[in-house]
């Protein structure tokens, strides 16, 4: 269970450097630029195998949640 927590925090800290170097790009794109990039991560992700299988639900989760209205970004 432990290493599981673990797999999961630096799962989600790759997600927020990502979306933080997104973010210092030229093509940001406000929310939906966000969006579409997460999306993109997340299925580049979860299709190179990145990460270990157990986070393969969170990825799924991610992209199901992942839609305009749904999760909200900080500036």
């Amino acid at each position: 269970m432990h290493q599981s927590f673990n797999q999961r925090v630096h799962f989600y800290y790759c997600i927020l450097i990502a979306l933080k170097i997104h973010g210092k790009s030229k093509k940001a794109g406000g929310i939906r630029g966000k969006n579409n990039f997460l999306l993109k991560w997340l299925r580049k992700a979860q299709d190179n195998n990145i990460f270990h299988p157990d986070i393969t639900s969170e990825i799924e989760w991610l992209r199901g949640e992942n839609n305009p209205g749904r999760i909200r970004y900080r500036s």
